[in-house]
């Protein structure tokens, strides 16, 4: 089995909903050292149980390495 193969199986499992009176909060990371430059980028999103969104929000960070591990103190 692939990582793409993987991959597939876990997106193909969709977003699960939180009880009733709860909030589910997803969190995203990524780094790209080709296209962006050195760049960190983050996410959130918060849904209630209808899948609604209540709040989402990123930031970009282009920067170099050594900035990045500062901001993050790596």
């Amino acid at each position: 089995m692939t990582a793409r193969t993987k991959r597939r199986e876990k997106d193909e499992q969709g977003w699960e909903a939180p009880h009733t009176a709860w909030l589910k909060v997803n969190v995203d990371g990524a780094f790209d050292s080709v296209a962006s430059g050195d760049g960190v980028a983050s996410g959130v999103v918060i849904r209630d149980e209808a899948g609604s969104v209540q709040l989402s929000a990123w930031k970009f960070i282009g920067a170099d390495q050594d900035r990045v591990r500062r901001k993050w103190r790596l």
